[in-house]
């Protein structure tokens, strides 16, 4: 599903994804700060991560029901594709660490983890 974010304070990095062979492979990676506005189309894969030690925050207005929608998620120490649901979601998601910034992976290394 189509969807515009605004990031209205902070900054976040993402990682933009292809699939291929079934797998998601890095494409290219960004930085965003705050006053930018990004479109993604409804084949959008992405990664966010926030970079920084302050909070970000971001808008996102989706362009359909979003909760309907049939979507995935990768884990990226095994490949496997699951259903996203809150459950595999949390199990997922990385903790906030205020100590640590994000750093988007690298796309060798995901062309590494895709082609294993």
């Amino acid at each position: 599903m189509a969807t515009t974010i605004a990031l209205c304070s902070g900054t976040e990095s993402a990682a933009y994804f292809k699939l291929r062979q079934g797998k998601p492979v890095a494409t290219v990676t960004r930085t965003y700060t705050a006053g930018d506005i990004v479109f993604l189309p409804a084949d959008a894969i992405h990664a966010v991560g926030n970079p920084g030690v302050e909070r970000s925050v971001a808008l996102h207005v989706y362009y359909g029901n979003l909760p309907a929608m049939k979507r995935n998620l990768w884990d990226t120490d095994s490949g496997e594709t699951l259903p996203f649901t809150d459950e595999n979601y949390f199990r997922l998601a990385q903790p906030l660490d205020p100590a640590k910034s994000y750093v988007p992976p690298e796309q060798t290394q995901w062309a590494e983890r895709a082609s294993a």
